[in-house]
């Protein structure tokens, strides 16, 4: 790596877990290397370091030493291009730093540069099957998915970012007036990714749908057609293979501001008044990475929501992990919410 790109993922322990934040996404390395003023290596941060600490409420204010892994994978100087494959394999990882004999960044090499098949095949899944009851009049004859956001169609948002990342093949299940997203998208040709349409007979929810996936193995992105955010898909994709997981939902923090001092109370033994307290939640996003391995506990045309098909999944002890945004994230589930968002 030239220096100059190396200096674009390279920040001092001063910085912020924020500052750590605006270099993953200008960079699009997918790490940040911490260095002490002599060049020393002190920490990396991953964007799976950065997620980990949201669901631990730390704000993106903290200093990046708050999240920074200190026991990092590193490779010596002069590593053999098989050692440094193996360790690939090995780790999971998409980027290892490369140190000199007293601990200085030399350089850092990613795993696109060493392997071509590393990578993950890239399959989204889109839930457009919905009625869309709660637009109103909006989705008397228009299917949700195809109503404009910002000029196009909503679920056309959702395509062109699987695009822009390199996502191999779109499956879109479908329902209510399933002919006019099927006429509009076609084979997906002109939209630069291969686009195939699961038919649901009758609805079969979130969940149910995804046991049509024609996939035996591996992972698929799958998110509901009326959620838009700028969370990248092959980072959730990346997160889910590193944690080992067989399930992966995106979390959104959601805030209540109570209107009201809260009474703490033993019983009528006064303890203390807690001021407008904020409530802070993480609410389900609609995104999620499903093994294809999941397909076996869903029935066959079998309606089933996506919370539920989780519930299955955790209580058979496969592993569910959740991927905390930090982007923006909207859900156009309403027509108020719909119409609040073209304004």
């Amino acid at each position: 790596m030239r220096q100059d790109h190396l200096s674009q993922i390279c920040l001092p322990p001063t910085a912020t877990i924020l500052d750590a934040v605006e270099s993953l996404n200008n960079s699009r390395k997918g790490i940040v290397l911490v260095i002490a003023p002599d060049s020393r290596l002190l920490g990396t941060i991953t964007d799976a370091d950065v997620r980990h600490g949201l669901a631990s409420r730390i704000s993106l204010e903290e200093p990046l030493t708050t999240i920074a892994n200190g026991n990092a994978v590193t490779l010596v100087n002069d590593t053999s291009h098989d050692e440094i494959v193996s360790r690939f394999f090995e780790t999971r990882l998409r980027a290892i730093p490369i140190l000199d004999t007293k601990g200085k960044v030399v350089d850092c090499v990613f795993v696109d540069q060493v392997t071509a098949h590393a990578q993950t095949q890239r399959l989204l899944m889109i839930m457009a099957g919905g009625f869309g009851k709660r637009m109103g009049t909006l989705t008397e004859n228009t299917p949700k998915p195809m109503l404009h956001v910002n000029g196009k169609p909503m679920i056309a948002h959702i395509i062109e970012q699987a695009v822009s990342e390199h996502f191999e093949k779109v499956f879109i299940s479908t329902h209510y007036l399933s002919d006019q997203i099927q006429d509009h998208f076609g084979d997906g040709r002109k939209f630069g990714v291969e686009i195939d349409y699961i038919e649901e007979t009758r609805p079969l929810d979130t969940g149910g749908s995804f046991v049509k996936v024609p996939v035996s193995q591996g992972p698929v992105v799958v998110t509901n057609a009326d959620v838009l955010s700028g969370v990248g898909y092959s980072k959730m994709l990346d997160f889910h293979l590193l944690n080992n997981a067989i399930v992966t939902l995106a979390v959104h923090q959601h805030v209540i501001q109570h209107p009201f001092g809260v009474v703490r109370s033993d019983g009528i033994n006064f303890i203390g008044i807690d001021e407008k307290p904020r409530w802070v939640t993480s609410i389900n996003a609609g995104i999620y990475v499903v093994d294809a391995s999941v397909k076996k506990k869903i029935g066959h045309d079998e309606p089933i929501s996506m919370p539920d098909v989780i519930h299955r999944v955790k209580q058979s002890d496969g592993r569910v992990v959740v991927f905390p945004l930090h982007e923006n994230w909207t859900d156009l589930g309403s027509e108020a919410q719909y119409f609040k968002m073209n304004d």
